[in-house]
């Protein structure tokens, strides 16, 4: 049986993984490539949109003949979670009865893309061999991570984790990432409290559920119950954001929105699951509420901002929301 791996790489990263492959499998290998290879900036944002539109864009011919092998092996990473457009291109192109089969590398190594993949395989007549998804095991300097587009179009937010802890390097350097967050005038009135502890975690839930269960309005803990049931979502960490008060009352919070997203982006970038939750505040809206604040270690003043949860899904593979571009405006 003749073999063809066929391979995309826009760091080399998939390269190497694809050369390794082909020496391993005795096969034949050709690269995709760009008709123009667009810079870092047109690839991580219009390439990351046109990726999840599952679009392609022109790429140069094979140097390698698709009919002329029994057996396809394409390796390319992901864009934003999605097959980039070249990937798209080539997938256009596969000769009818194909036995192909597709390894998706991307930093999280959950790329959540099996779906379109097969459907794009299936529609040329092909049949979809396998599906594999590997973890990007290079990194530059200490910290393991995709780049701040790709975090920014593949992060979801996720309502269900399991018991899985985050490991302690990572929480330290998404807890680095929340203090270097800008804030107004430089104040930083936020802490940053990284919880595990299981016992203060469930005395929370109970606290912040029983709080919303007593408001006259029950949609909003409908919606909770229709979600699981959790306030947390079962999260076996999460990281709670105290912020001191400011004057023009409010400007905190545009603080602490930022100090949230640094979490989340930091998160994502590390594979690891995240929900930003305002909901947070109803653990503090009762009687309870000062003792937490102790038990957290807030300083004198300071009241809840906003927590982000922190695990792994339970059902890998959320998708983000659609960005709806109409609403960006360019003025000349």
């Amino acid at each position: 049986m003749k073999t063809l791996i066929v391979y995309y790489s826009y760091t080399g990263h998939a390269k190497a993984r694809a050369e390794a492959l082909a020496a391993a499998e005795s096969a034949d290998i050709a690269e995709i490539k760009d008709v123009q290879r667009p810079g870092k900036l047109k690839a991580y944002s219009v390439g990351c949109f046109t990726a999840m539109r599952g679009k392609a864009w022109p790429i140069r011919p094979l140097n390698a003949d698709l009919a002329a092998h029994d057996r396809l092996i394409l390796l390319s990473p992901t864009w934003a979670g999605s097959p980039p457009p070249t990937l798209h291109a080539l997938l256009a192109q596969l000769p009818k009865g194909k036995a192909v089969s597709v390894k998706m590398v991307s930093a999280s190594g959950k790329s959540g893309c099996k779906e379109r993949v097969e459907a794009a395989v299936k529609a040329r007549g092909c049949t979809l061999e396998s599906f594999e998804d590997y973890k990007n095991q290079h990194s530059e300097g200490a910290i393991k991570s995709m780049n701040t587009i790709e975090a920014i179009h593949t992060r979801y937010s996720c309502r269900a984790f399991t018991d899985k802890m985050p490991p302690n390097e990572d929480l330290q350097t998404i807890a680095e990432a929340a203090v270097a967050a800008p804030s107004g005038m430089n104040r930083q009135l936020w802490r940053v409290v990284v919880v595990k502890n299981q016992q203060l975690l469930a005395d929370l839930e109970s606290e912040g559920m029983k709080n919303l269960a007593m408001l006259p309005d029950k949609s909003l803990v409908e919606r909770i119950q229709s979600r699981g049931g959790k306030l947390y979502y079962n999260t076996p960490c999460m990281i709670v954001v105290p912020i001191g008060k400011v004057e023009p009352s409010g400007a905190e919070l545009f603080d602490c929105g930022i100090v949230a997203e640094n979490i989340a982006l930091a998160a994502t970038s590390l594979g690891i699951d995240n929900l930003i939750c305002g909901l947070a505040a109803f653990s503090f809206a009762g009687e309870r509420g000062e003792g937490f604040k102790r038990r957290l270690s807030f300083p004198e003043g300071y009241e809840i901002g906003i927590a982000v949860l922190l695990g792994y899904a339970e059902n890998p593979g959320g998708k983000p929301h659609e960005p709806d571009l109409s609403k960006i405006t360019m003025i000349e």
